[in-house]
Order: C-alpha cells, then structure tokens, then sequence
C-alpha cells in the first residue's frame, strides 16, 4: 500500500485511540503479503471496502486535468476577454464613426476583429511541441505512454525518491562469503563461491557447510512453485546463496525437515538479530552433536557481543568487517551453539 520494499511487522496489541487505519500495526492488508511468522486473523472487509478496493475505486473517477491543460486554458480564457473587448471597442467605434454604415457591414467589421484575436496555431504548436519533447526522451531510451506526462515532467523542479525498490529492484545478492577457519577467517568472493558444490564424498568442507545451514535453518524465506523464492530481500539472497550450495531446492526440504526449528526470535529493529534453536537428533552427525543447536544470525556488534573469540580472531574478524563495510557492503555475522544434554534449553 505503500511502496515499501521493506516488511513491516504485524502484531496482535491494541493501538492508541485516533491511529490511521493505515498505520495501525494489528491489521493485515489485502494485497500485502506474509514474508514470515503465523497469525489467526478476523476478516472484517472484502472486496470494495478493502484499502486495495479503495484505491482502486479511486482510480475509477475522471482524470484531472494536466499542468499545461490548465494553462492552455487559462490563457484561452483571457485571449476570448481581450477579443469580446475589441469586438465592443469596435462596434462602439462604427456606431460612433461620422460615416453611417448598414447593420450588416458592422456586424462584418466586429466578427472579423473578434475572430482576428483568435490564435489558430496554439493547438498545432503545442501538439508539435509536445511531439518533439517525445523525440528527445526516446533517444535517451524513455518510453512515452501519454504527451500529457511530458509537459508534467517538464513542471518538476525538485525530485525526491527513495532508493530501494524505487531506484533499485529491492534484491540483493551475496557477494563475499567469510568462513572461519583453525588458522583464521577466509574470504571467498562470488566468482569463488558459487561454482562450489556440496557433494557425498570425503572432502566436504565443514565450516562452510555449516555456514550454509546455518544460513538455511535461520532463514524466513521459502520457496513456492508459482511465486518463487519469497520472504525478504536479505533473507532470499542468503537463501539463494546457501540452496545452490547444499544441492538445490530438495536439498533445502531435506535438511529443513531433518533440523526442525522448536524456538524462534525474529528479527526487528531493537534486537537487530535473529535467533532460532533447532533439534538436531535427527541429523546424524555433521558436527551437531546435542539434542538442540542455537542459530543466531544478525548485525556483527550484536552477534559477536555474544561470542567468546580470542583477542587475536576478534581483531581479524573487526579488520574483515571494516574492509567489508568500507565497499558499502551490508555485512551480517552468525553464529551457532550446540545445547549439550545436561543444558537446559531455555
């Protein structure tokens, strides 16, 4: 309803008294959609009386007029005053003139300087004008549905506009992949990343696979026949990332259906990290060894204010993060707990 690239979080408290319907957190919209999370919802309107219908219902009535229609009749408008006073002027000039004349000759003299008045090339220069403005704009690979849009660009002085979404499609990707290594912190680029393979033989790269799962089982997005990858745009790149690692879409189920998530802390904007705790005794091995394992994914002074690193790997991990977020890069950190049996997960 408003353009945001961005999920806004639903929940299910009381809003204050005089809330715009449109900004109060306890109502789900018609036409948005669910990224993550479950809620049981009462439906209250449909069709029409949606704010989808609304806006729809809007967009039904007559168009309003252009900047330069206004203008063209305002200036039509004046140019009709100015003829009506100089068809008066001269007919007071005929009735006054000394030379008698006949009706007819005076009429003949006050329609000619009327219709005189009349600018008959208004309407081909503009129409000309406008089919120039089109020529330029579509030399610089702009299409132009209506003329009228032109003239109302041309009206604009100052452009405001977010970035994503609007600017930008609103997707990301994963451009580098930082997997800690016994002799220190790896940085694999995209060009590296994304040729390698999971596959069943003896070589399979631990920390990396645990990365990926990580980056699968503390995710939100999911993946459907008709619509694809959903969820957001943080959310699906790491997906994407991580699926095409493990093996693919089944690959994902598999392991998703093997690890299943018994706890679940979003992600918000106080928290700034998203937290998921796991069972993992269906897993059989690779390196999740507890009943549970804790998932925690989120902004890196947020996460590594929670991780026991030796003063040595913290400052490779920080010199990584600041050579990461100096190329504009928007860099998250994981990390991952195993819950041993005599732990009490809560």
């Amino acid at each position: 309803l408003t353009g945001e690239s961005m999920p806004d979080a639903r929940s299910a408290s009381e809003e204050p008294d005089g809330t715009p319907t449109t900004e109060a957190r306890n109502l789900a919209f018609f036409g948005t959609m669910v990224l993550r999370g479950s809620a049981t919802c009462v439906v209250h309107a449909t069709g029409d009386r949606t704010f989808l219908g609304e806006i729809a219902a809007s967009m039904k009535g007559p168009r309003p007029k252009s900047s330069l229609e206004i203008q063209v009749s305002h200036f039509v408008h004046r140019i009709s005053m100015l003829a009506v006073m100089v068809a008066l002027l001269v007919l007071i000039a005929n009735l006054l003139s000394p030379r008698s004349r006949k009706w007819y000759e005076i009429f003949e003299n006050c329609t000619t300087a009327l219709f005189t008045q009349v600018p008959e090339g208004l309407l081909p220069t503009v129409t000309f004008s406008l089919m120039v403005a089109s020529k330029a704009m579509s030399s610089k690979q702009v299409v132009v549905k209506k003329l009228d849009a032109i003239e109302t660009l041309g009206c604009v002085s100052v452009l405001c506009s977010d970035k994503t979404g609007t600017l930008t499609t609103g997707s990301m990707t994963v451009q580098d992949v930082i997997v800690s290594r016994a002799r220190g912190l790896e940085i694999m680029a995209k060009s590296r990343f994304e040729h390698m393979r999971l596959n069943d033989g003896s070589d399979v790269d631990e920390e990396l696979f645990s990365l990926c799962l990580l980056g699968l089982l503390n995710n939100g997005a999911k993946a459907h026949e008709r619509e694809g990858i959903i969820g957001s745009p943080t959310d699906m790149a790491i997906f994407r990332a991580a699926a095409s690692y493990v093996g693919g879409l089944q690959a994902v189920e598999r392991l998703r259906s093997e690890i299943p998530h018994v706890l679940e802390i979003p992600f918000n904007s106080e928290n700034k990290y998203a937290m998921t705790v796991h069972a993992t005794a269906r897993l059989g091995g690779r390196g999740l060894r507890g009943p549970f394992v804790c998932l925690l994914k989120g902004a890196p002074e947020r996460v590594l204010e929670r991780c026991r690193l030796p003063e040595t790997h913290r400052a490779g991990v920080e010199a990584s993060l600041q050579r990461l977020t100096a190329q504009g890069r928007r860099v998250l950190c994981a990390a991952r707990r195993v819950i041993a049996e005599h732990e009490d997960p809560a």
